[in-house]
C-alpha cells in the first residue's frame, strides 16, 4: 500500500505509514509549506497548515536541534 501527501500546491509525496500517524508534520518539497495532522472535532483527522512563524518558533522540524539535550 502506498502512502501519498497531498499538499493544497499540487505536489503529491509518497511517505511511510507512521508518516500518516496523528501529530505527525510534514513539509511539502515543492512549496516549502508545513503540514500537521490533527484530531478534528467529530470529523477523524486532518492534515492543517502550521503558520511559518510557529514551525519557527517551536522548532517543529527539527532544525535547531544538535542531538543532544538542551540546556534548560
Amino acid at each position: 500500500m502506498k502512502h501519498i501527501y497531498c499538499c493544497d500546491c499540487g505536489a503529491e509525496t509518497e511517505i511511510q505509514a507512521h508518516q500518516m500517524a496523528i501529530g505527525s508534520t510534514m513539509q511539502c518539497p515543492a512549496c516549502k509549506k508545513v503540514g500537521a495532522r490533527v484530531l478534528s472535532r467529530g470529523r477523524g483527522s486532518c492534515w492543517i497548515t502550521v503558520d511559518p512563524k510557529e514551525v519557527e518558533f517551536y522548532d517543529i522540524l527539527g532544525v535547531r536541534y544538535d542531538g543532544e539535550d538542551a540546556a534548560v
